[in-house]
C-alpha cells in the first residue's frame, strides 16, 4: 500500500512527477512532488522510504513525528532537500551526521530536539546551510563558538537553549552580521 497522504493531514507541494507517484495520489493526479508536510501524524519506517524516493523534494515538513537517528540516515539522499523541518522530533547530536550528505540544505530546524553541541560542530560542514533554528535544545556556551564557522550562516534562533547572555553578546560582537535570536 502507497503512502496515503491524505488520510495522514499531510500538506503537498506538486509538479509532473514520477510515475509511483500515481499510486500515492491518484492515477489522475501524478505529478512532482516538491514539499511535504507531516505535523503531528504517524510516520513509519515504510513511509520514510517512500519519501526517500522523493528526488526532487526541496521542502520537508516533519514537525512533532517519530523521525529519528535512523529516518534522517533513510533522507539522507534527497540531494535536492534545501528545507528541513524537524521541530518536536527524536533527532539526536548521532543522527545529524546524516544531514551532512545534503549539501543543498540552506534551513534546519532543530527546535525541540535533544542535540547540544556535537550537532553544531558537524552542521558546520553544511556548505549552503543560511538559517539554524535550535531552540529548546542543549546548546551550551561552548557550542556557540562553532557558529562562526559556519561558512553561509545569516541567522540562528537559540532560545531556550543552555546559553548565557554573556555568550550570545560575544557572540553578536563576533558576527555582527549573523541575526541571533535568543530569549535573552
Amino acid at each position: 500500500m502507497g503512502l496515503d497522504l491524505e488520510n495522514m493531514e499531510a500538506i503537498v507541494q506538486f509538479e509532473p512527477a514520477p510515475k509511483w507517484v500515481a499510486f500515492l495520489v491518484g492515477e489522475d493526479y501524478c505529478p512532482k512532488v516538491t514539499g511535504v508536510e507531516l505535523d503531528s501524524v504517524p510516520v513509519s519506517s515504510k513511509h520514510f522510504s517512500l519519501i526517500a524516493e522523493l528526488d526532487d523534494l526541496t521542502t520537508l515538513l516533519l514537525f512533532y513525528t517519530e523521525t529519528g537517528d535512523e529516518e534522517l540516515r533513510q533522507l539522507s539522499g534527497l540531494r535536492k532537500l534545501r528545507r528541513l523541518y524537524l521541530t518536536g522530533t527524536n533527532v539526536t547530536d548521532d543522527g545529524v551526521i546524516h544531514l551532512l550528505k545534503i549539501d543543498s540544505l540552506d534551513v534546519l530546524t532543530l527546535n525541540e530536539t535533544s542535540i547540544g553541541d556535537k550537532a553544531l560542530s558537524d552542521l558546520r560542514r553544511l556548505p549552503n546551510l543560511t538559517c539554524l533554528e535550535v531552540d529548546d535544545t542543549k546548546i551550551t556556551d561552548a557550542g556557540l563558538k562553532y557558529l562562526p564557522t559556519f561558512p553561509r550562516l545569516e541567522a540562528v534562533y537559540l532560545a531556550n537553549t543552555r546559553t548565557s547572555p554573556e555568550a550570545i553578546a560575544d557572540l553578536n560582537r563576533e558576527c555582527p552580521d549573523l541575526v541571533v535570536g535568543s530569549a535573552d
